[in-house]
């Protein structure tokens, strides 16, 4: 939260992929902790995080990140990403936007 008191975006490099050819593959993917976790996080975990910080409009946020992410090859072509990276981060983002749609929110206990 800014001292204006609005939640803004982090900044960039929270949903950016670190990427060394020649390291090893574990170390190639996209890497932030959220609610104690670094994998398997799930849309509760980042509900939990929104309570615990009093975040207004969190299923709203998730939802417009999911429908942002959706463009993400567009996005990639655009700036210039390889195929090969792209493929790579859009696995990678197929595989966390399913941990968004975890059983309880399809159960609407969020």
């Amino acid at each position: 939260m800014g001292e204006d008191g609005i939640w803004h975006t982090a900044p960039a490099y929270d949903y950016t992929f670190s990427v060394d050819p020649s390291a090893p593959g574990y170390m190639n993917c996209h890497s932030m902790t959220i609610n104690n976790k670094n994998a398997d996080i799930e849309r509760s975990d980042l509900l939990e995080l929104a309570k615990r910080y009093n975040i207004k409009g969190a299923d709203a946020i998730i939802e417009k990140v999911i429908s942002v992410l959706g463009n993400y090859e567009q996005y990639a072509e655009t700036v210039g990403v390889s195929p090969y990276w792209t493929r790579k981060i859009k696995e990678e983002i197929e595989y966390r936007i399913g941990n968004m749609t975890d059983i309880s929110y399809h159960r609407g206990l969020q």
